[in-house]
């Protein structure tokens, strides 16, 4: 082919076209001209560790080669890992975030009228736009949710694989918590399988029992002011409050919000949105009743 070097010489014998006798290290062409001799270009071999087994290769992959060492493991792959191997996982993601918001909208609209202006960070921003990698338990969370949602709107088949996705989501939750400190990641993770439960027939008679386990680690914060007054974990409170009550009266106990600590959360958010002009619209007519009175 034109253009291409041949000889085995030095690069500076090939650029200059003369013969080089290929002394090492350096070559007398070089030394005879006074020349720096760059040395010789090494030389590489091209070849394919791996053999093609064409027997094991499947048809959905055709036109795409798949290697196996030996010919004996064959291991599948996709355009979509090949040229970015995270295409398929982000693409799936953003999926399950619009359907998150679609589920918000369609079973929580009433409440999110009521809170919105309430919160400091809401739950989809929290979902769709977070600040650092949200942990894999909320994720898996994100995505039972949203499978249940489409079961009972677009397909109902997929209600065996959101299943799938609730005992996967359980299993990592657990791990999480018995090896990480309590967060807003694991307390928001722990909400929606609360939801994901009381909207799938099959296990309503479980969130209450999950509940009762959420209430118990709630217990252990030990500045709950700090922890839940402000940011996401006000939001979370804010969610849980209500299925908290719910729960202590389904099994005829006493909520432990009702204690001192827990109730300086709540005077210390009406405070706050009385100076902000947070308030509540309920709380604002309530106190002019009041004040006619």
């Amino acid at each position: 082919m034109p253009g291409i070097p041949r000889s085995k010489g030095c690069q500076k014998c090939v650029q200059r076209r003369v013969k080089c006798d290929e002394t090492r290290p350096t070559c007398r062409e070089c030394a005879r001209r006074n020349f720096i001799c760059p040395g010789y270009p090494e030389k590489f071999t091209f070849y394919n560790v791996h053999t093609w087994n064409s027997q094991q290769a499947h048809r959905s992959n055709r036109g795409v080669r798949i290697y196996g060492s030996g010919g004996s493991d064959i291991v599948r792959t996709s355009i979509d890992t090949q040229v970015m191997p995270s295409l398929a996982t982000h693409a799936t993601h953003t999926q399950e975030c619009a359907i998150f918001s679609r589920y918000v909208g369609a079973n929580s609209s009433g409440q999110w009228a009521c809170y919105a202006h309430r919160m400091d960070l809401n739950w989809l921003d929290f979902i769709l736009h977070p600040t650092q990698p949200h942990p894999p338990f909320l994720l898996s969370a994100v995505h039972a949710l949203s499978i249940l949602h489409l079961s009972q709107t677009e397909n109902p088949n997929l209600v065996t694989q959101s299943m799938y996705a609730y005992g996967d989501t359980l299993a990592s939750l657990r791990r999480g918590a018995s090896c990480l400190p309590l967060s807003d990641g694991i307390l928001a993770a722990a909400i929606l399988v609360v939801l994901y439960e009381m909207k799938n027939m099959s296990f309503q008679a479980s969130w209450v029992t999950t509940m009762n386990s959420i209430a118990n680690v709630m217990q252990c914060t030990r500045n709950p002011s700090a922890t839940y007054a402000s940011g996401f974990g006000r939001t979370l409170f804010l969610t849980i409050r209500p299925f908290l009550i719910r729960a202590a009266l389904s099994c005829g106990q006493a909520c432990f919000l009702e204690r001192v600590e827990w109730i300086s959360v709540v005077q210390m958010m009406v405070r706050s949105e009385n100076c902000s002009g947070r308030e509540a619209p309920s709380g604002r007519r309530t106190k002019m009743h009041l004040w006619r009175l």
